[in-house]
Parts: structure tokens; sequence; C-alpha cells
């Protein structure tokens, strides 16, 4: 047993801290700078300065639907956009009254009364809260075809016509 003891003692001072040889020199030597080759650099930096000289416009890209809005606040603002600063346009087929028609050489103006006010639409016009189209304008009616959807919501075109309006028996 004392010769196990004596030969761990003879190897734990035999590990000791002394410096080997190799990392002694590799301490002692000096760390060199890098040198950089700088040319390439200098070439990217003239591309970069020609790329950089050219207008570049942004994407004019705006999206359809402002994702943030409230979907009501969006339906309420729809329904307050379908009440047009036209007149005509406000009012439903059945409150137009037909008072008069007026013959030119370019065609038949019809003189249409809405809620007191006179007004005068040829053909072509829009008319009506379905916005309708006059068609035709004849000597005794005015002919609107205007698109609606009916309970099933399939949407049709129908032609209404507005016959002029009558006092007393007399046209």
């Amino acid at each position: 047993m004392r010769v196990i003891v004596a030969i761990l003692i003879v190897s734990l001072i035999a590990c000791g801290s002394e410096p080997k040889k190799d990392e002694a020199k590799n301490v002692q030597k000096k760390v060199e700078p890098v040198k950089f080759d700088t040319t390439e650099l200098v070439k990217q930096e003239e591309e970069l300065r020609l790329l950089f000289k050219q207008k570049i416009e942004p994407l004019n890209y705006r999206p359809k639907k402002d994702p943030f809005r409230s979907v009501v606040e969006t339906y309420k603002e729809s329904l307050a956009n379908q009440f047009s600063e036209n007149p005509l346009k406000n009012a439903t087929l059945d409150q137009i009254t037909l008072v008069g028609v007026l013959n030119s050489k370019v065609g038949n103006v019809g003189v249409v009364e809405i809620a007191g006010q006179t007004f005068y639409v040829k053909v072509g016009d829009r008319v009506g809260m379905n916005d309708g189209v006059v068609v035709d304008v004849t000597s005794t009616t005015l002919r609107v075809r205007q698109m609606e959807k009916d309970v099933f919501g399939n949407i049709r075109a129908t032609v209404k016509d507005i016959t002029i309006a009558t006092t007393g028996g007399k046209l």
C-alpha cells in the first residue's frame, strides 16, 4: 500500500503547473493586423452611388377596404351616400308626376314635378332612387327603365311609364 501511495504522490508532482515549451512560444508571438483589400469596396461604393442617383418612386398601393374600420360604420356611410344632392334621384318614381312635354328640334323634354318643384328631363337623364334612366319621352308619357331587386334578391330591369297628370279632365 505504501508503494501505491508513493506512486500517486510522484505522479501528482509530475503533473505540475510548469508551462510546456509549445505553449510558451504561442504566448510570446505578436498578433499581426489583418491586411484588407479595399478595391472591391470602392467599386461597390461607386455602383451604389449610381443606383441611388436614380429616382425611385414607391408603389402607390391603397387597399380597397380599411381592415381597421367597423363594418357597421361602412354600412352607415353607404346608406348616407344613397341620398344624392339631385332631388330627381332622391324621389321614387311614384312621387314623380309628369306635368307637360315640350317639343323641340332636338327631341321632347318632359316637365316633371317632385314635391312642388319643377324639373326638365330628357332622354338619358337619371331619375329615381333605383338609378332609373329616361328611355323615351312622348307627348303623353315619360318612360323610365330601372333596375329592381325582387323578393328573392334577383336583379331585373323594369320599364315604368309615367303618364301626364290631368287636372279637371283637361290635358
